[in-house]
């Protein structure tokens, strides 16, 4: 599910489920954090995430997602918050590289990341409004600090789908390309050029940008949403393929 190509100093991870349209489950997250933990020791200094296929990560996996308990989701959410601390704790200045969908957890992806790149067909949306919950990959804390407060509650809030350009627009993609080729030879070019710079430095810059992160209240309230029917509702209606039915409850 996730493939591994280094070339120190630089090195792609590239999320591979294409039948799910990279949506992630679990194992698949799991994976996608041993792979960030397990290139700490190889001399990398620039990392570019990726993915195969017409999407870049269409959120998690809502078919696994839909039968969770609040305390599995709270562990599903854990999983996502660790995976975005190792990121932003590091020497390695991750990049991502976003071709078609970016959904849900694929917009939290893509923040996690230092710098997040597009080409023109990419699609964004902070969806999980439309399914009864929340984000809880550090959406609700790093959408705000990339794209400010009323952007991101307006993208949050609504679940809409914004362009490639609108997401430039707002701060959060740096820059938008043509295509996937255009977009991995940029995104390969700046990995490049990031590498050259001391490891310590990466390191101390990201440390002063991120410090004093805290996901705490929204894994808490991640959680709290799968005990809710309005959870159910909508995941089931996404499953089902129809618009859900909200009460409150």
């Amino acid at each position: 599910m996730i493939e591994l190509e280094l070339t120190p100093p630089t090195a792609v991870i590239r999320i591979r489920r294409e039948e799910r349209m990279n949506a992630l489950n679990r194992e698949a997250m799991g994976e996608l954090l041993g792979t960030v933990e397990s290139i700490e020791d190889k001399d990398i200094r620039s990392a570019i995430i990726t993915s195969s296929g017409r999407s870049f990560v269409a959120g998690a996996d809502i078919g696994e997602m839909c039968e969770m308990s609040a305390g599995e989701a709270e562990s599903f959410s854990a999983l996502g918050h660790e995976l975005v601390k190792k990121m932003h704790g590091s020497a390695i200045a991750y990049i991502a590289a976003v071709n078609g969908y970016a959904f849900g957890g694929g917009v939290e992806i893509a923040l996690a990341c230092d710098i997040a790149l597009a080409s023109r067909n990419a699609v964004f949306a902070q969806s999980e409004s439309n399914l009864g919950i929340i984000p809880g990959w550090g959406g609700t804390q790093n959408l705000p600090k990339r794209i400010g407060r009323q952007r991101a509650l307006r993208l949050m809030l609504t679940g809409e789908q914004i362009s490639a350009e609108e997401a430039l627009h707002a701060g959060l993609v740096e820059a938008v390309y043509a295509d996937g080729d255009e977009l991995m030879r940029e995104a390969v070019n700046l990995g490049e050029r990031v590498a050259e710079k001391s490891p310590l430095v990466i390191r101390k810059i990201k440390e002063c940008v991120y410090e004093g992160e805290d996901f705490a209240t929204e894994r808490r309230n991640f959680a709290l949403c799968f005990s809710t029917g309005d959870q159910r509702e909508g995941m089931r209606a996404f499953l089902e393929k129809r618009k859900p039915e909200f009460s409150g409850r």
